[in-house]
C-alpha cells in the first residue's frame, strides 16, 4: 500500500513546482507589459528547445557509446561519460541560443531572453519531475486498488519513496530552475550586446560547470547512502542558486545584468544602504 501522505506529497510537489516557476514569469509580464508582448512565445521556444535538445542529446550519447575507439574498462567508462556530458552541455547551449535568437527577431528584449530560460526550465521540470510524479500518483492509486500491472521496478521505486524524498526532488528541480534562469539571462545579455562568442562561452562554461559538479559529487559519494549524496547536492547547489539568485535580483532591481555573483551581491548591499 502507498500511504496517502506519499500521494499528497507528490501532488504538493507538482503544484509547488508550477507555482514557483509561474511567479517570476508573471513578474516579468507585469513589468514588461507596457513596452512589449510576446513573452508567452518566448516561453514556448524555451520549452521546445528543451524537448529537442533532450532527444538530440540521447541520440549523441547512444552514438558515443557505439564508437569503438575508447578501448574497454574504466577508461572507456570515463571517456563515454565525459563525452556524453559535453554533448548534453553543447545541446543545452544550442537550444538556449536558438530560443533567444528566434524570440528576438522582431523585437530585441532581455525580458524575452529571460522568458526563454523559464520555458527551458519548465520543460526540464515537466519531463524530469512533474510527468514522473503524475505517473507515480496514478500507479499509487492502482497499487492501493489492487489493479497495478506495471513493472516491478517502478512499483518498488514508488513504495520506497517517502514524502521527504519527494520534496527533495522538488527542491533539486527549483534550484536548477534558478541556475538555468540566470545562465539564460547572461547569455541573452551578451547576445543583445552582439557578443555572440561570450554568449556561447558563458553558457558552456557555466552550465558545464554545474553538470561537472554533480558528476564529481556522484563519484565522491559512490557506494555511500543516497542521503549523503542528496545532502551534499542540496548544500552545494543551494550555494550556486544563491549566486544565481543574486544575479537575477540585481537585474530585476537595477535593469543591468551583472554576470559576477559577488559583484551582484555587493550591488544589492549598496542599493539597500542608499
Amino acid at each position: 500500500m502507498v500511504s496517502m501522505a506519499k500521494i499528497v506529497s507528490m501532488a504538493a510537489c507538482i503544484l509547488l513546482s508550477i507555482t514557483a516557476m509561474a511567479i517570476p514569469l508573471l513578474m516579468l509580464k507585469k513589468r514588461s507589459s507596457k513596452i512589449e508582448t510576446g513573452l508567452s512565445g518566448a516561453v514556448a521556444y524555451g520549452f521546445l528547445g528543451y524537448v529537442w535538445q533532450s532527444v538530440l542529446s540521447v541520440f549523441l550519447v547512444v552514438l558515443v557509446n557505439w564508437i569503438p575507439i575508447f578501448g574497454s574498462g574504466g577508461f572507456r567508462t570515463f571517456a563515454v561519460n565525459f563525452l556524453g556530458m559535453l554533448c548534453g552541455v553543447a545541446c543545452t547551449a544550442l537550444s538556449l541560443f536558438w530560443g533567444i535568437y528566434l524570440t528576438n527577431q522582431k523585437q530585441r528584449s532581455l525580458y524575452r531572453s529571460a522568458a526563454v530560460g523559464i520555458g527551458f526550465s519548465l520543460g526540464k521540470t515537466t519531463v524530469e519531475y512533474i510527468a514522473l510524479y503524475v505517473r507515480d500518483i496514478y500507479y499509487s492509486i492502482q497499487i492501493n486498488n489492487g489493479s497495478y500491472q506495471g513493472s516491478d521496478d517502478i512499483k518498488r521505486l514508488i513504495l520506497e519513496r517517502s514524502a521527504a524524498t519527494a520534496f527533495t526532488g522538488m527542491y533539486k528541480c527549483l534550484v536548477m530552475f534558478v541556475i538555468i534562469f540566470a545562465i539564460t539571462l547572461i547569455m541573452g545579455s551578451f547576445y543583445l550586446q552582439n557578443e555572440n562568442k561570450k554568449a556561447w562561452i558563458s553558457v558552456i562554461c557555466l552550465y558545464g560547470g554545474v553538470i561537472l559538479i554533480n558528476i564529481i559529487l556522484r563519484q565522491i559519494f559512490d557506494g555511500d547512502s543516497k542521503t549523503a549524496y542528496d545532502v551534499s547536492y542540496i548544500v552545494v547547489y543551494t550555494a550556486l542558486a544563491g549566486g544565481a539568485g543574486a544575479i537575477l535580483y540585481h537585474w530585476f532591481r537595477h535593469g543591468v545584468v551583472e554576470p559576477n555573483p559577488l559583484a551582484a551581491i555587493r550591488g544589492m548591499k549598496e542599493g539597500r544602504g542608499s
